[in-house]
């Protein structure tokens, strides 16, 4: 009897038992999020998910949200870093008297303090023997890349976000052989998730011809949990150790093509010199993450730089494998001691408190601050968070421009028209806190002209925002950016 009554009891209460289990549920989960001392805003972000949305917002944490893997994840490679960079020291290892020796025009000069920064926190090698060649656009980015590929004499270290099966991929794979065949020895390294589109046909002919290919992080059914939400976004080649490329522009056709958003806007660079010793010990310390191998040749990879040029930078990488945000500490100091201008182009605005801030404060100080983000995005919950700063830049009298002609996808800061910035890293919480990044800063007026020319054409093609029109919008809509905001912490 017992056994049935039981049974029965449940059927009968079926209902109300799925709902106490659920809520217990939100309950443990909840209590393990606050137990993880992470951020508050972060911790909020995730309470809101878990509590308000049911079901999916457990789900969505499950495979989103879950923070004590990352150390797991990411304690070696911490470890292999530090170890290669110093076995690496007499390479890398700043010398702040030289750069205080080197004679700087008095711009230039009042960015001292940044360099120094990136030197102390994250040992950001600063050079001065490099030429940049700056590349707008996928047809002329492409062109210069393929080129230069093909002078390759000894090695090519290629590591992308995203490489999409398409025509442009297709071309990189047929000169990739053929260099292989030639006896070049290529190195590969692709993201899981951002190229989820490669073929597992193309990265097995790349394979047979001796080309060392490795996922980042691959996703796996049972494991998924631990590895979709840190990737590798960063965009590096080395060529012979003397010529390296780095920027926003993935490999994949929408760059020359477009598609739905019409033509992709996007900035990219080419430095021969110093600096790309610097993007090649980024390549390698990932390598060994993921290969186990050393490439400790040091004369092969790190070879010596005749005079390439004099433009100054400093290479940064920064993410859940790094001690520190970095490139958020960089954009912070370069914001926050703006003196004239800050110009800003980024496909998704999702600021942390620290940059909001610091934005704000720039332009009532009288720092003129311009911002360009899409008209339209390519994700409609991060277009309408990054819709809902909109209103509070406006207030604070900066000067917010959405780009009407296809899809901006640059990554670009100018400041004070000596300083620049070009790299993978977006303005928002994703990418200073949890994608691998990499970002150029740099220190020269020509380079920042030259960058000004392309950003004041960008404001030519974008519709620039008044408060007055602004507040018009629906409120339908006001409504969405406001939820929207929410999960900025979280996209």
């Amino acid at each position: 009897m017992q056994p049935f009554f039981f049974w029965n009891l449940l059927e009968e209460h079926s209902s109300v038992i799925i709902v106490l289990l659920y809520y217990l549920m939100v309950f443990l989960m909840s209590v393990t999020l606050i137990r993880q001392n992470r951020a508050p805003i972060k911790t909020i972000a995730w309470l809101m998910v878990i509590v308000l949305i049911p079901i999916a917002g457990i789900v969505t944490y499950i495979f989103f949200g879950r923070y004590l893997k990352k150390e797991r994840l990411f304690d070696d490679k911490r470890a292999i870093d530090a170890k290669l960079i110093k076995k690496m020291d007499p390479l890398f290892i700043p010398d702040l008297e030289k750069i205080e020796g080197i004679e700087l025009s008095e711009a230039l000069y009042s960015k001292l303090n940044i360099i120094k920064l990136l030197i102390n926190n994250s040992k950001s090698r600063f050079t001065s023997n490099n030429s940049i060649t700056i590349l707008q656009n996928g047809y002329n980015t492409y062109k210069e890349i393929f080129d230069q590929l093909s002078k390759a004499k000894k090695f090519i270290h290629f590591e992308y976000y995203i490489i999409e099966d398409g025509d442009v991929a297709d071309r990189l794979k047929q000169l990739f052989i053929k260099k292989a065949r030639e006896g070049v020895k290529i190195r590969v390294i692709y993201d899981h998730v951002g190229s989820l589109s490669l073929s597992n046909k193309y990265v097995d002919e790349l394979k047979r011809e001796g080309i060392e290919i490795f996922p980042f992080l691959p996703v796996r059914f049972g494991k998924l949990t631990s590895k979709i939400n840190y990737r590798n976004h960063r965009k590096i080649i080395v060529i012979d150790g003397i010529t390296g490329f780095m920027g926003g522009i993935n490999i994949a056709d929408k760059y020359i093509y477009g598609n739905e958003l019409g033509q992709w806007r996007d900035t990219h660079m080419r430095i021969d010199g110093e600096a790309v010793d610097s993007l090649n010990l980024i390549f390698i310390t990932d390598w060994y993450y993921l290969s186990d191998e050393i490439l400790s040749d040091e004369k092969l990879y790190f070879p010596e730089h005749k005079k390439s040029g004099n433009d100054m930078l400093q290479i940064i990488s920064s993410g859940p494998d790094s001690e520190s945000a970095y490139i958020m500490d960089a954009y912070f100091a370069a914001i926050a001691t703006a003196k004239k201008n800050i110009c800003i182009s980024t496909p998704y605005l999702l600021p942390t408190q620290s940059i909001l801030q610091a934005l704000k404060t720039a332009s009532l100080s009288g720092v003129e601050v311009n911002i360009i983000i899409p008209f339209k995005a390519d994700s409609p919950i991060v277009s309408l968070s990054s819709k809902s700063y909109i209103s509070e830049l406006l207030d604070a009298n900066i000067n917010v421009y959405l780009f009407k002609n296809g899809f901006t996808h640059a990554k670009v800061l100018v400041v004070d028209e000596v300083l620049s910035s070009i790299g993978t890293a977006n303005v928002d919480f994703r990418s200073f806190e949890q994608n691998l990044e990499v970002n150029a800063m740099i220190y020269s007026n020509r380079i920042a002209k030259e960058l000004l020319i392309e950003f004041k054409k960008d404001i030519s093609n974008s519709k620039q925002l008044s408060q007055r029109n602004w507040r018009r919008r629906r409120k339908s809509i006001k409504v969405l950016e406001s939820f929207s905001r929410i999960f900025a912490p979280l996209l």
